[in-house]
């Protein structure tokens, strides 16, 4: 699958009215009028053209090449989508949206097979007569040990960014109601805990958060996080 069909999956289930990549910043979807941002790292120009390359014709492929302003038609389970890239002030800016007419088509059943998005054949093999060997017998699997209460720890998070490749993974951002004011308890948490010197900061669902100061732990009442807003 193109990574960029995960991005208008995501546009999709986000509700929102298009999908705009900008050279250099992050990935946003724009729902009732305002930018949202998507993913988790900025993607550079030449992230951007790979992306938009994997679903172009070869028409628009080399207008992408060539720096040259490109219109995609594109379809997939989600959607009928139309994908414009041009270059605004030395940098690329894209922006997708649902065709609404290749999208009526889509639903009505109007689209010759040809144009719908193909499915990837399955590779043929030489079939080679092998004479079989039994498995080994699997080891018995040791017992699991007992399950401890899940506690979130503050850490660090290791730098990444966006690959492109079919193997890598787009880090998209889960929308969900109430995200705005759990991003900032925990950024009040996070400040806390760097204006008081601690080195740990233990979240748990229900209870107060717990900071770890100089070795001992101090509970931090009335800044209980609900498990909605710990565990999204």
């Amino acid at each position: 699958m193109p990574q960029f069909d995960k991005l208008l999956a995501a546009m999709v289930s986000n509700k929102a009215d298009s999908l705009v990549l900008d050279d250099g910043d992050l990935v946003k979807v724009e729902v009732g009028g305002q930018l949202r941002p998507l993913t988790k790292t900025p993607l550079a120009g030449a992230q951007i053209v790979a992306l938009c390359k994997e679903i172009a014709k070869p028409e628009a492929a080399k207008s992408l090449d060539e720096g040259k302003p490109a219109t995609m038609s594109y379809i997939t389970n989600d959607g009928a989508f139309v994908v414009r890239a041009m270059i605004n002030n030395g940098k690329w800016h894209i922006v997708a949206k649902i065709d609404d007419r290749a999208e009526f088509k889509r639903l009505t059943g109007q689209f010759k097979a040809m144009e719908l998005p193909p499915e990837t054949p399955a590779k043929a093999q030489a079939v080679v007569p092998t004479v079989p060997t039994p498995p080994p017998t699997p080891a018995p699997a040791p017992a699991a040990p007992p399950a401890k209460p899940a506690m979130a720890t503050a850490t660090a998070p290791p730098a990444s960014v966006v690959g492109i490749s079919s193997k890598s993974e787009l880090d998209l951002i889960q929308q969900f109601p109430g995200m705005d004011e759990a991003k900032e308890h925990l950024d009040r948490l996070l400040k806390s805990m760097v204006e008081k010197g601690a080195s740990d900061l233990h979240l748990r669902v229900t209870e107060p958060p717990v900071l770890r100061h100089h070795g001992e732990m101090e509970r931090q009442e009335g800044e209980r996080l609900g498990e909605d807003q710990l565990y999204r």
